[in-house]
């Protein structure tokens, strides 16, 4: 039997866990707005793919930081913000 962590009503022990005939409208909610295939696609994945999946996004994003700054830096119609003064 699978099992679902879920905050609202239709818990069925300490854990929070709910019963899978509860059906919780607020996770309905959400879920409508979520591309179903990408969730799916992911899971399966192995840990490892998913881990360096995970790894090659945030070296994108270090990247992408990176690239902001240095043009920051170049050229004075960026500015400089506050989150670059730590």
């Amino acid at each position: 039997m699978s099992r679902k962590l879920a905050i609202g009503p239709g818990h069925d022990d300490a854990l929070g866990f709910c019963r899978p005939d509860v059906i919780d409208p607020l996770v309905e909610a959400f879920k409508a707005g979520v591309d179903q295939t990408q969730i799916q696609e992911n899971l399966t994945l192995t840990t490892e793919e998913r881990c360096q999946k995970f790894l090659r996004l945030a070296r994108m994003a270090l990247e992408l930081q990176d690239a902001g700054q240095r043009l920051r830096a170049q050229d004075p119609r960026w500015g400089v913000t506050s989150d670059d003064r730590h």
